[in-house]
């Protein structure tokens, strides 16, 4: 079975002053990794000051999927809150807002974007979706709580590595939480199926009733 391609967006709006580029150093272990395993996975860093910068991203992502057969997996590194994402110019993004997006780009990846909010109180993007759009996501891990800005990063090299080896998402989610033993307890991976069963989420569009 070959090995499944991605493309990881690594987007993060930390100022690299008061907050350290942790999303950079990530993104330069993955690509490592990626070189050392002669894969032909893409790495994509992104540095955001504001909403608009972030959706222009989004919007782009999903031009993207409809051209490429890589899956993405879209890599949130950040502030957040229990509302929503908090950017470097201090906007606040909401889980309402993001979530609508990102279901765009789910439905340009045919339902295959996997998604990580490496953000205090990430996952609350399960809670707060819209009924009548397409999930927003195939997977999600994300932090039920605050984390540490420093304590997941060896968690997410583990991860990216066994990712990156195997393509089996499950597997790389127990590296992750080998590896951040600290932090393991505050990540959560939820599958696209499981909030389903959880909030009665739609996975897909509902017919549209035309009126004559």
């Amino acid at each position: 079975m070959p090995a499944t391609t991605y493309t990881i967006y690594i987007i993060e709006s930390f100022d690299g002053i008061n907050d350290p580029k942790v999303g950079k150093a990530l993104s330069i272990k993955i690509r490592k990794i990626v070189t050392v395993s002669k894969s032909k996975n893409t790495v994509r860093y992104f540095d955001v000051q504001t909403s608009q910068q972030l959706f222009n991203l989004l919007k782009r992502i999903i031009r993207n999927c409809k051209e490429n057969e890589a899956l993405p997996i879209i890599h949130f590194c950040m502030h957040g809150n229990r509302d929503g994402l908090c950017l470097q110019n201090h906007e606040e993004v909401s889980y309402d807002e993001l979530s609508d997006i990102l279901s765009e780009i789910n439905e340009a990846a045919k339902r295959e974007l996997f998604l990580i909010l490496d953000v205090c109180h990430g996952n609350k993007i399960t809670l707060r979706l819209n009924p009548y759009l397409t999930s927003p996501f195939n997977s999600v891990l994300g932090s039920s709580k605050k984390i540490g800005m420093w304590e997941p990063l060896e968690g997410f090299i583990g991860f990216y590595r066994e990712l990156i080896k195997t393509s089996r998402w499950n597997d790389a989610v127990r590296q992750f939480r080998r590896h951040c033993p600290k932090e393991q307890s505050l990540f959560d991976n939820q599958s696209g199926g499981t909030v389903l069963k959880k909030s009665r989420y739609k996975s897909f569009k509902p017919y549209q009733i035309c009126e004559e």
